[in-house]
Formats: C-alpha cells, sequence, structure tokens
C-alpha cells in the first residue's frame, strides 16, 4: 500500500502485485505508474536466479468424476483461460502457448528476464514451515533495521527454531 500510494520508492514483489496494483483501489498502469526491474546483483558473477511459486490446478486422487475433472482441465489449460486468469492476476500464464503478443510490455521484458534466470527458486515463506518462516522473515526484517546486530539476530534466530524443533519432538 505505501509503494501503490507514492510512500515508498520501490517494493519487493511478485507478478501477483501487478493484479493488485491495477484493480481497486489502486487503478495503476504497469509502465506508466510503476515499472519493474530484476533484484540487482550483489555478488559478480552470481548468476540471476528467479523467484517465486508456482501454481497449478489438481484433482483428487479419488475424484468421483474424472471425465468431468478432466474436462475442466483440458478446459482450463486453453489460451483463452490461461489469459483470462493472468488479466486477472497479473502473473504470467505456465502455458507456453500463450503468445508473446498478449502480454503488456512490462510482461514480456519480465518474462525475457526469468527465461533468462539460471534456475528457479521457490519462495523462503511458502518452503518453509510457518512458525519456522515467521522467525527467518522476522530476522530480515530486524536485520534490515540494524544490519550491525547480525551476530546478535542470527543467534537470537537459532535459539527461537531450536526451541521450534523442541517442540515439534514433544508428543
Amino acid at each position: 500500500e505505501a509503494f501503490a500510494k507514492g510512500d515508498a520508492a520501490m517494493t519487493l514483489m511478485g507478478t501477483w502485485a501487478i493484479g493488485v496494483l491495477s484493480a481497486e483501489p489502486f487503478y495503476l498502469t504497469a509502465g506508466k505508474d510503476y515499472d519493474y526491474f530484476m533484484f540487482p546483483e550483489i555478488t559478480e558473477g552470481v548468476p540471476q536466479e528467479a523467484l517465486g511459486t508456482v501454481d497449478g490446478l489438481v484433482v483428487p486422487k479419488k475424484t468421483k468424476s474424472i471425465d468431468g475433472s478432466d474436462a475442466v482441465l483440458a478446459f482450463m489449460a486453453k489460451n483463452a483461460a490461461q489469459e483470462a486468469m493472468s488479466t486477472g492476476s497479473g502473473a504470467l500464464s505456465p502455458s507456453i502457448l500463450v503468445p508473446d503478443g498478449f502480454y503488456t510490455d512490462l510482461q514480456r521484458r519480465l518474462k525475457a528476464d526469468l527465461l533468462g534466470s539460471s534456475g528457479w527458486s521457490f519462495n523462503y515463506d511458502l518452503s518453509t514451515p510457518p512458525k519456522i518462516a515467521d522467525v527467518g522473515l522476522n530476522l530480515f526484517q530486524e536485520f534490515w533495521i540494524l544490519p550491525e546486530s547480525y551476530p546478535y539476530l542470527l543467534n537470537e534466530a537459532d535459539l527461537k527454531i531450536h526451541s521450534l524443533w523442541l517442540e515439534r519432538e514433544k508428543p
């Protein structure tokens, strides 16, 4: 919200932010009101890595209507459905069949950067148990405010994670 209102110069977000920023209450236009750039290189020679989630549609193993499920999945895989989901969310379609001409200039540049990345990593907070993710996310915030206190912060995070690990092993 601070970014959308102009109170922050930039923010670290995923492609879903395109859908959020273009809708109520902000109504911002990609390429006009905001733009995109890859996270800056920190260490020379370390390849850029894409970061994000993988969204998908799944069918339960014990579904009562496999034919109906197959029909829904086939429909959702068509370009029209993929484009509608992309339009609504701002995210790139997982289908490589959606033509580049469908996307905005910002999305085309984003796609080119993603395809040029050396690999794909999942978001820390989505690939880590929630309680441990909270410790790490708080650590990131505290480090941002007081980077010189990193030895103390790392020790505190280690103690919290160790405590969470011990709780997990209790009967």
